[in-house]
């Protein structure tokens, strides 16, 4: 049926995962709370965040909600 979207036995109601989009968002509001600029989650729709060991060092990528979840992990 025409501009109608059935998920889950609801019509007109779709069913999603919105948590990883949750955690850029916090992320990308952290990074332009404390350091002035968003990490760019959002825009990439992705779990990723640039790292740099000097200002002016080539830019590593690192999964910074992957990294601060296993925190305990790695801590132990």
């Amino acid at each position: 049926m025409a501009g109608k979207a059935m998920f889950g036995g609801k019509p007109g109601f779709v069913k999603m995962d919105v948590l990883n989009w949750f955690n850029y968002l916090a992320f990308d509001v952290i990074g332009d709370l404390a350091f002035g600029a968003p990490f760019g989650m959002i825009e990439k729709g992705a779990d990723i965040a640039e790292v740099r060991t000097t200002h002016d060092a080539k830019p590593t990528y690192a999964p910074a909600i992957e990294v601060l979840n296993r925190r305990g992990e790695v801590s132990a």
